[in-house]
């Protein structure tokens, strides 16, 4: 019986060293391969921190300013700003999908390029809407600048049309056009109408519709193809608007 059990233990030894032997491989392995991310995330992280240091001494104000939940620093109900906060996580699953379908469209150029623009244009809107921008900064640094601020995202929007339309007419452009339509609504309401609860209500579901469709227009786009990339059998159709 001594003899199993001796023999017992050093199999049981033999299993446990071939089993640290694999997860210390895993381990290497992967972060031979997640290095680059990490380092993303490392820079992300570090360059945060010090933007928040920054600010803190800019604005003499306590470091925790900036990393409390606005509604705990004010003692507002919880649910205030709900659908400005599902706005602004729209606009940043925006920039994500866009971000992801610049890697995607590896064998096409002009894809990649449209990815990448709708990415910055998404995120240039996600700090506008994060930090108010053009409601609180621009006023105070240049003479009618919520007006101006919204003159030059026009401009902005205008000349990524002029550099992609061929691509956004090659998808389901309604839902693309249908957001644009939605969002200058919200705009033109903002900037004619009268500061009310009942028009702010009225602004604010306008913003948040055509958020909703630009992030469903990317989304869509994506999943489109992804499916060609993982169906061998999926057509180069199934991308674009369907024929007829």
């Amino acid at each position: 019986m001594a003899h199993i059990s001796l023999y017992t233990c050093l199999q049981k030894s033999k299993l446990s060293l071939w089993t640290k032997s694999r997860i210390t491989q895993s381990l290497k392995s992967q972060i031979s391969h997640i290095k680059p991310a990490l380092v993303i995330v490392t820079l992300m992280v570090a360059f945060t921190c010090i933007g928040i240091l920054a600010l803190s001494y800019i604005f003499d104000s306590e470091l925790d300013v900036f990393t409390r939940d606005i509604v705990a620093t004010a003692h507002l109900p919880n649910y205030t700003g709900v659908l400005s906060t599902l706005g602004i996580i729209g606009w940043g699953a925006t920039v994500t999908i866009c971000f992801l379908g610049y890697f995607l469209f590896q064998s096409r150029p002009y894809a990649r390029k449209f990815m990448l623009g709708s990415a910055l244009i998404s995120f240039v809107l996600l700090l506008d809407d994060m930090l108010l921008l053009h409601e609180n900064v621009m006023p105070d640094i240049i003479p009618y600048g919520e007006k101006v601020t919204y003159i030059l995202y026009g401009l902005l929007i205008l000349f990524y049309l002029w550099l992609f339309l061929e691509e956004i007419l090659k998808s389901y452009y309604l839902l693309f056009f249908g957001a644009l339509i939605f969002l200058g609504i919200s705009i033109v309401i903002d900037v004619a109408l009268p500061f009310l609860p009942e028009i702010t209500f009225v602004e604010d579901v306008f913003k948040f519709t055509g958020i909703t469709l630009w992030l469903t227009y990317f989304f869509v786009l994506i999943k489109n193809r992804v499916q060609m990339v993982t169906t061998p059998e999926a057509s180069p159709e199934e991308s674009t608007i369907p024929e007829g």
